[in-house]
């Protein structure tokens, strides 16, 4: 810190950073949590025939419903995994 080493820590949890799995670990994680909103019916748009409820890009996700009770839903759902999974839902 301020260009001097701070004291070592012990890992216990995750990947290091610069690990080379580390780009696919987050998004195959992140599949999981997504396809437990997929349980939920009547969600997300339709565009050319297809149901769109989310966009995934890195670590980004949008959530998309033309009703926002529905995207207040799948919200509440997203964050009640990510938690229980130890993550924070911001």
């Amino acid at each position: 810190m301020d260009g001097s080493l701070t004291r070592w820590f012990q890992m216990t949890v995750g990947n290091r950073q610069g690990d080379p799995i580390s780009p696919n670990t987050f998004p195959t994680f992140l599949e999981r949590i997504i396809d437990e909103i997929n349980e939920t019916e009547d969600k997300g748009v339709i565009i050319q025939g297809l149901p769109i409820y989310n966009l995934k890009f890195a670590d980004d996700v949008d959530l998309i419903d033309k009703d926002p009770d529905n995207l207040h839903a799948m919200l509440n759902k997203l964050c009640e995994d990510i938690i229980m999974r130890d993550m924070e839902c911001v």
